[in-house]
């Protein structure tokens, strides 16, 4: 059998320099080599030298941007990952597949930086060494992050398009997959039937993980160019892009044809059982991957370097008739290495502090229901390593076209030589609409500068609510009757009828109501909201009734002539002040004026009248308990002074 094993090296390698020596066959250096009759074995030293050296792929990622909606032209990103061992990189290589578009093209060379994950200053007093870009290796492997762009011609309403980068070959450190210097392929399939713009990832795909320890890693996906809304013929807003996250396995190239790529028929590496694109580390309980925030989750159980890739798909909602349904528009991708090292003191999320919630119901360990349009405050909490001094840093926060006024706030306190993180998040009003998250990277700064990171994802699902605008409302007997307006549905009906003078229309979005005792009105939905998936579908309204208030109003009749004056006098009682006051004007020509400044007003109790016609004068009062009385004056005009 060794004996089988060593015909077939000496075939692979005679293969290889027969390859090698028809490539130089006509070159100086084939002369040279001639002429000091170099042997075999120097051209194969040649050989495996650099097939060593090329191992060092250790992720990837591409995006894309549409820059003009008129031809269809996109800015392609692509960023690679190398080890700083291997050798460098050349110029990324964009692959382009339409219906009528088969060629490859160069990229060009946006940045090139280190993406080592270490702490940099202030976060520690020196930057770590490492072995980037190049020269001897320091405490620890080094990571280059290559990014390159390129804009693209693509078309307008050609179906499928498919953009990617491969390159050769994966780090040999890999110990998941065998072989392990296999391509990296990542892809972008783009329906260029829809105007859009990809999601961005804004953490490095190369995490740094602890063994024996709970462990988390967040993309850091930000949809941020496309509009967020699409408004529906019914009027109803819903969210325009939703983004699912998917695992597959890592490509090796790219597919066949294009309806392959949409369908992740790619060649893929080979994972060492039992791994698989699920599960593709060692752990002690499986992976749980988040498939709505991206979030993965696991204890790994050995010392290991790991890679996984997963896609962002994104799918828009497309107008159908009163209603809406979903499309994929396409997908982006991106491959990880994970770095697993020996055991290192972790950092816990404990979660939403669930007596610390307002308008809010706690569902899970990272997730909250809000319901309605109210003042909401959550607040969760993050315990650091012992002695270990514990860092944050903001990757996500709520759009704000969907939360109103949002605040956060961070306090870390230490106590028992360990650190604590809490956050409150506070918004004043949400449009009750879809789902937000609010991400953060919790980390500290190891004795050799490594960045040990935990990701918190807090998702925030808007739950519509039946709410009455106010809780309470204020009637006096003979007033004004109050209204009180219902949210959440489209069709109420309003409890008990007792008391109910007036409503909106068929909807009954809102009433007028004048009870002749204090009465609670419920509000319950009837149409344009789905009891299942609603926080509630009815609210209600405390109406009280108070006496009305005092007040004495004179002259009440008034005989005058053309440009005679007046001066109204209106007290009301103190004890229900400020009041609001508001006079109509019968006459065509404006007769109301303050009689200390002279400027026309309709909007102080007592306004001096010039006289322009005959009319009545109608006067509302409201009390700071929204009691609004009604009366008027007469003003006669008989003529025109003499």
């Amino acid at each position: 059998m060794n004996n089988f094993n060593s015909l077939i090296n000496k075939i692979i390698v005679s293969s290889m320099i027969e390859n090698f020596l028809k490539l130089i066959n006509n070159s100086p250096m084939y002369q040279l080599l001639l002429k000091y009759r170099l042997t075999s074995i120097f051209i194969f030293t040649i050989l495996l030298s650099n097939q060593m050296h090329a191992s060092h792929l250790m992720g990837a990622d591409i995006t894309y941007r549409e820059i003009d909606t008129n031809t269809g032209k996109y800015r392609i990103t692509v960023s690679l990952y190398r080890d700083c061992v291997g050798v460098g990189l050349g110029v990324a290589q964009l692959r382009i597949r339409t219906s009528t578009i088969f060629t490859t093209i160069p990229m060009d060379v946006a940045s090139v930086k280190e993406a080592t994950p270490i702490c940099l200053p202030p976060d520690v007093a020196v930057k770590p060494t490492t072995n980037c870009p190049s020269g001897p290796v320091g405490l620890y492997k080094g990571v280059m992050q290559h990014i390159f762009t390129k804009d693209v011609v693509l078309g307008k309403n050609v179906g499928w398009a498919l953009v990617g980068v491969e390159d050769f070959c994966r780090n040999a450190a890999i110990s998941t997959i065998n072989p392990t210097c296999v391509g990296l392929w990542v892809q972008a399939v783009i329906n260029t039937n829809y105007r859009n713009s990809s999601p961005v990832f804004t953490t490095m795909p190369i995490p740094y993980w602890c063994r024996l320890r709970v462990n988390t890693y967040n993309h850091g996906t930000v949809d941020s160019v496309d509009p967020y809304f699409i408004t529906l013929s019914n009027g109803l807003k819903v969210i325009r892009d939703s983004l699912v996250y998917r695992l597959y396995t890592p490509f090796t190239n790219e597919a066949t044809n294009i309806n392959n790529a949409v369908n992740y028929l790619n060649p893929g590496v080979n994972f060492i059982p039992p791994l698989n694109m699920n599960n593709f580390l060692f752990t002690t309980n499986g992976v749980q991957v988040n498939p709505f925030t991206g979030t993965i989750t696991c204890i790994p159980s050995i010392e290991q370097d790991a890679i996984m890739a997963m896609s962002v798909q994104e799918w828009r909602a497309v107008p159908n008739g009163a209603g809406y349904s979903r499309v994929m528009i396409g997908y982006v991708t991106r491959d990880l290495q994970f770095t697993v090292r020996n055991t290192c003191p972790p950092v816990v999320p404990q979660g939403v502090t669930e007596d610390s919630l307002k308008s809010a119901n706690k569902i899970n360990f990272s997730t909250v229901d809000v319901c309605g349009s109210k003042f909401t405050q959550i607040n969760f909490r993050i315990v650091g390593a012992p002695a270990e001094n514990l860092k944050y840093k903001i990757i996500q926060l709520p759009n704000e076209g969907n939360v109103l006024n949002f605040k956060y706030n961070v306090n870390i306190v230490r106590m028992n030589n360990t650190d604590t993180m809490d956050v409150r998040i506070t918004f004043d009003s949400t449009l009750g609409i879809g789902t937000e998250f609010f991400k953060i990277e919790a980390f500290y700064c190891s004795n050799i500068g490594m960045r040990v990171s935990e990701f918190y994802t807090l998702m925030i699902n808007f739950r519509p609510s039946v709410t009455t605008h106010k809780q309470f409302l204020y009637y006096c007997i003979g007033g004004k009757p109050v209204r009180s307006y219902a949210r959440g549905g489209t069709k109420y009906k309003w409890t008990p009828k007792t008391g109910i003078v007036k409503v909106s229309g068929l909807d009954s979005a809102w009433v007028d109501v004048a009870p002749t005792v204090s009465t609670t009105y419920v509000a319950r939905a009837t149409d344009g909201i789905d009891s299942t998936k609603s926080c509630s579908v009815l609210d209600s309204v405390r109406v009280i009734v108070i006496p009305k208030f005092n007040y004495t109003l004179a002259p009440k009749l008034s005989d005058l002539c053309l440009h005679d004056t007046v001066q109204i006098n209106l007290a009301t009682q103190i004890t229900d002040t400020p009041y609001k006051f508001t006079w109509t004007d019968p006459t065509t020509t404006p007769s109301l004026y303050n009689p200390v400044t002279n400027k026309k007003s309709t909007t102080i109790a007592s306004p001096r009248v010039v006289v322009t016609g005959s009319g009545t004068y109608v006067v509302e009062m409201t009390s700071r308990f929204d009691c609004t009385l009604t009366d008027s004056i007469r003003i006669n005009m008989n003529g025109v002074r003499p």
